[in-house]
């Protein structure tokens, strides 16, 4: 037989373990999309682009307080894309999603 041992909790054991490190990890990654806005001559996309971090339980959620996330994410007619979140949500593996 293998050394493997079977916990009928072992969810709850990891959400235990990992639940700490949820929202230093969850500053980590609001950072770092932070850091990667291009700043314009003037500044107002960056200064206008935050990354806010909320937790909820066993969840931690990076919201984007910006009316033109879009644009720096996806690019439009007159720049190109960025894309801050995703570069920054791949590297670690996370699987993210826009919101609706």
């Amino acid at each position: 037989m293998s050394g493997f041992r079977r916990y009928p909790d072992s969810a709850q054991r990891i959400k235990r373990e990992v639940r700490p490190w949820m929202r230093r990890v969850a500053d980590d990654l609001a950072n770092e999309i932070e850091a990667k806005v291009q700043a314009t001559h003037t500044g107002y996309l960056k200064r206008g682009y935050t990354a806010d971090v909320q937790s909820h339980g066993d969840t931690v959620r990076i919201t984007i307080d910006s009316s033109f996330w879009h644009w720096i994410e996806y690019g439009n007619i007159k720049s190109q894309a960025h894309h801050p979140i995703g570069r920054t949500m791949v590297k670690p593996g996370i699987e993210w999603r826009d919101a609706k």
